[in-house]
């Protein structure tokens, strides 16, 4: 996939979280009770088990289902602590002693693992109950600030380091004081992300607009290489025409619909296996195979199109002439 695709999928992503929240929230004031079945929980932290014990799967398959999603949890942690271990070593560790042999990095980096562990360890147990409103806060009211920042850049010219500075050294301040000071936390989930996520393009556009742009060789360089769609027809212009070609933005939109449907498919396949109900899962897996088998076919017919492309899917800036 190219640049361009991505970028549709990220607006797609948008647009479906927002439709998700709104529908979430109209679907909780229509739906009275559990499904039969289930029952409601004091405690979601037993959702997913409670899913578990109502699966008619086999206890052997059962006792899998339960070991992937420990193996997957085990991963995430160990992926993040070991993660935050390679902050200190590169950031400050190796800054502060440049001649340290490998052994001893490889000694520190295991202290700081077994530290970060402990420490979370610690604020799990004694903030246990406090801890919920962070996480939302830290997984979503945060990302919903920055998001404009990671895909808006590349649907106008116009937008420059400075409006994404001021963007990233405000996004904190400006999400605690909606989530924690005013109050956002208790309410409807989608007035904090609404507020934040306007206030955000308002911040980036008008820091934009108020500091210089990019060089044009930066913008040039960066338009033959990525071809972004959008607002960009002044450096395209004097990107010549070697810059021109890739997919139509309609032909994008319907790819990344058909994936995102075969997705869909994909996950009602799955957690219908996990209930029983066979209709949905030959449903599922209608859907998941025949959308997805044309949308491969889709992305192998434009395949030739792009072949000026580089082994990452992005169009090279260069000819084999070497010309631009």
């Amino acid at each position: 996939m190219t640049l361009a695709d991505w970028l549709v999928v990220a607006v797609l992503c948008l647009i479906s979280l927002a439709v998700g929240l709104v529908f979430t929230r109209r679907a909780g004031r229509q739906v009275g009770g559990p499904p039969p079945g289930f029952r409601l929980l004091q405690d979601p932290a037993y959702a997913w088990g409670e899913l578990v014990r109502l699966s008619r799967l086999p206890a052997g398959f059962t006792g899998v289902l339960v070991a992937a999603e420990a193996a997957a949890f085990m991963s995430t942690l160990s992926a993040l602590i070991n993660w935050g271990s390679s902050f200190v070593i590169n950031d400050f560790f190796r800054p502060l002693r440049p001649d340290a042999s490998s052994k001893s990095q490889v000694v520190v980096s295991r202290l700081a693992t077994l530290f970060l562990f402990l420490l979370a360890a610690l604020i799990a147990i004694f903030y246990v109950k406090g801890m919920v409103s962070w996480f939302l806060f830290i997984n979503s009211v945060m990302v919903i600030f920055i998001l404009p920042l990671s895909w808006l850049r590349f649907f106008w010219w116009r937008f420059n380091v400075w409006g994404e500075l001021a963007a990233i050294i405000l996004g904190l301040p400006l999400s605690i004081l909606f989530w924690f000071i005013l109050g956002f936390e208790h309410r409807p989930f989608w007035q904090s992300t609404g507020f934040l996520f306007l206030l955000s393009i308002t911040l980036l556009i008008t820091v934009s607009l108020l500091t210089p742009p990019e060089s044009e060789e930066t913008l040039v360089r960066f338009y033959e290489r990525c071809r972004p769609p959008g607002l960009w027809r002044k450096i395209r212009a004097k990107a010549g025409p070697s810059s021109e070609g890739g997919q139509p933005i309609g032909r994008l939109v319907t790819s990344c619909l058909l994936g995102i449907a075969s997705c869909l498919g994909l996950v009602v396949m799955t957690n219908s296996l996990f209930v029983g109900d066979w209709t949905l899962f030959i449903l599922g897996a209608l859907g998941f195979g025949l959308l997805g088998y044309w949308l491969i076919r889709r992305i192998l017919v434009a395949k030739p199109a792009s072949s000026g492309a580089d082994e990452g899917g992005f169009p090279s800036p260069l000819r084999e002439d070497g010309g631009r």
